[in-house]
This record gives structure tokens, C-alpha cells and sequence, in this order.
């Protein structure tokens, strides 16, 4: 995978979420550690360079970012993306389909704790910062799972159907290399 292959929409998505842990980090290691600012500071840019290399690494393995959006439109209702192997398609496939709606609902549950304990940090009048950790937290969390449940409901009964046909087409054509073997 290149990294000039990654657009503007995932480049967003990958500084985002390593600013958002990292801003985290920060909030959290001001608040609860007396630590100097440059220890922050080079820790918050460790997250932030382990974040984004964790998530281009995840691209790659499964074949690259252009791979990998290819694969979320097809499954959205696009064309089959040719290019990809079927080994690749029911990996991805597999991997879509087994997380299913319960990692939404679990996100939103976190995100609902998180929401309650800045709520209760804010009415109690504590420290602001913890509220501030909580509520970002808490809108993190709320988004996987709104996007993640939205995602579930348009499209798995689709990437259902299309993995029980790579699996067909799969199986069908290891039949057939195997058919002419001698027994």
C-alpha cells in the first residue's frame, strides 16, 4: 500500500482519530500527572505516530486504503470491485458480518456511561477537565455506534447474501481444480 493512495476523506479519518487520542492523552496526563510539558507533549506525538501507523498497517492488510473503500461500496451497492481477490472479499466479508449491530450497541452503551459520568462530574463541581474527558469520550463513542448501527442496517443483509456467494463461487472453483486429480 502507498500512502499517496489514501484521499482526503481518509487522510481526515486518520488525523482525526490520532488528534483525538492524543488530545485525550493530553487532557489526561495534565488532569491526573505531574508530568513536564515536553513529556506531554512527545508522548501525545508517540500516540499520534503509533495511531496512524496501526491504522495505515490495518489498510494494508487488507490489500490497501483503494481496496478497502472499494470493498465498503461494493457492500453498500456498488459494483464488484474485480481487481480483489475472492479470498480477500470473504475476509473482509467475514470480518463485516461477525462484528454485526452488538458493536454499536456496545459503543453506545460506553458512550452513554461516559455522558453520564461528565454529567454527574459537571453537577458535583469538580475538576472541568474530567467532564471535558467524559463528554469527548462519550461523543466518540456515540458515533461508532451510531455510524456502525446505520452501517449494520443498510447494508448486512447485502453483505450476508454476497458472502454466501464468494463462498459458493469459492467452493465451486476448488472443485473444479480438484476434479481432474487423480485419485
Amino acid at each position: 500500500m502507498r500512502l499517496r493512495e489514501i484521499d482526503a476523506r481518509g487522510w481526515v479519518r486518520l488525523v482525526g482519530s490520532g488528534l483525538l487520542v492524543a488530545g485525550l492523552w493530553t487532557l489526561l496526563a495534565v488532569k491526573d500527572f505531574a508530568l513536564a510539558p515536553v513529556v506531554v507533549v512527545l508522548v501525545a506525538a508517540a500516540v499520534l505516530v503509533v495511531l496512524v501507523a496501526a491504522v495505515v498497517t490495518s489498510w494494508a492488510v487488507a490489500g490497501g486504503y483503494r481496496q478497502q473503500r472499494r470493498l465498503e461500496a461494493w457492500v453498500r451497492g456498488s459494483d464488484l470491485p474485480a481487481e480483489v481477490p475472492v479470498p480477500v472479499r470473504i475476509r473482509y466479508l467475514r470480518r463485516v458480518t461477525e462484528r454485526g449491530a452488538w458493536v454499536g450497541w456496545v459503543s453506545l452503551a460506553a458512550g452513554l456511561l461516559n455522558a453520564v459520568g461528565g454529567v454527574s462530574t459537571v453537577l458535583e463541581g469538580e475538576d472541568p477537565w474530567s467532564s471535558v474527558f467524559s463528554f469527548v469520550a462519550a461523543a466518540s463513542f456515540t458515533g461508532i455506534g451510531v455510524s456502525t448501527l446505520v452501517f449494520a442496517r443498510r447494508s448486512m443483509p447485502r453483505a450476508r447474501q454476497l458472502l454466501a456467494e464468494d463462498e459458493r463461487e469459492q467452493a465451486d472453483t476448488w472443485f473444479e481444480r480438484h476434479e481432474d486429480e487423480p485419485r
